[in-house]
């Protein structure tokens, strides 16, 4: 599956922060957005950050690409499903490629989401 994440190329990119010990990845866009991706745990499942190939500094700045490739429901040795999903992000700086993996024992989801966080200032 290839999703393209039309929201991060809307405007340049001021700050981009990885929070929550791996467990969240956080854009801050010039147009004052700010968006993450997150996994939102239903049951005895998890997804986190297992890999960041290149330097985040180097998203800042407008991104032209911003996009995901996954996979669903293989099994690891053990029984659990196991998933991955790699955000491949890039500015003309360079190339950015983070990968989250998910493991669980259930039929539910360990998908990664983005979403935009309003501020209630």
């Amino acid at each position: 599956m290839l999703e393209i994440y039309e929201e991060l190329l809307a405007s340049p990119v001021i700050k981009v922060e990885c929070q929550a010990f791996d467990y969240e990845l956080h854009f801050y866009l010039e147009n004052g957005k700010h968006y993450k991706f997150f996994h939102d745990p239903v049951s005895d499942e998890s997804a986190l950050i297992t890999d960041i190939t290149g330097n985040l500094d180097d998203l800042r700045g407008q991104l032209i690409i911003a996009e995901l490739v996954d996979n669903y429901d293989e099994m690891d040795s053990y029984g659990d499903i196991f998933e991955w999903t790699f955000y491949k992000f890039a500015t003309a700086k360079g190339y950015v490629t983070v990968r989250w993996e998910g493991h669980g024992t259930t039929w539910y989801s360990t998908s990664v989401e983005l979403v935009e966080v309003i501020d209630n200032k």
